[in-house]
């Protein structure tokens, strides 16, 4: 296991966790898999049952398929969210696996896209679905943004986002360490 898997872990016991059913918790986590890509698949599960799976579903498919990312009126709009609670909650969740460059959102874990890509667009024609649904968007909003001349063509082109640095993954992690009481509850003086 790596710096980033426990990142990860330590991330969904802080949020999710219930301090008296913390062993199962951790169990449930740690029984999927030994890799960061079995731990996502157990998180995308948590956020199945825990939010509304089809805008889930839509939320992130257009994330995948995004190659700059997406702002998130965009995505509010290409999800067809109806509920405000509903995507407040739902992106509050995802925030902590996106990646936000100039105002822009995307899915920042390799991992993660695998296990998007291996859960919802294996089927070839629910990713054109969505391809399509990404060009129309963007065809149709160029005239108003601009925006729209790079995106229509290139969500079949997605690339893959640089990992985060080692010191920012070992920064969070010092950090959720210290948030659940890692340094004894010490407050670093002597």
């Amino acid at each position: 296991r790596n710096a980033k898997y426990l990142l990860v872990l330590l991330d969904e016991l802080r949020a999710h966790g219930d301090f008296e059913h913390l062993e199962n918790e951790i169990s449930t986590y740690t029984s999927a898999g030994d890799d960061l890509q079995s731990l996502y698949a157990v998180v995308v599960q948590r956020w199945e049952m825990q939010y509304d799976a089809a805008l889930l579903r839509d939320t992130i498919c257009v994330l995948w398929l995004s190659r700059t990312g997406l702002a998130e009126d965009e995505l509010v709009e290409l999800a067809a969210v109806r509920n405000g609670w509903a995507w407040a909650t739902l992106f509050g969740a995802l925030r902590d696996v996106l990646v936000c460059r100039d105002g822009l959102f995307a899915i920042e874990a390799r991992n993660l896209k695998r296990v998007v890509r291996e859960r919802y667009l294996r089927d070839g024609s629910t990713k054109r679905r969505y391809e399509r649904k990404l060009a129309t968007f963007f065809t149709s909003a160029s005239r108003a943004t601009g925006r729209g001349t790079d995106e229509a063509g290139a969500a079949a082109d997605a690339r893959p986002l640089p990992p985060p640095t080692r010191r920012r993954v070992l920064q969070r992690a010092y950090h959720l360490w210290r948030l659940i009481g890692g340094d004894g509850g010490s407050s670093g003086s002597s």
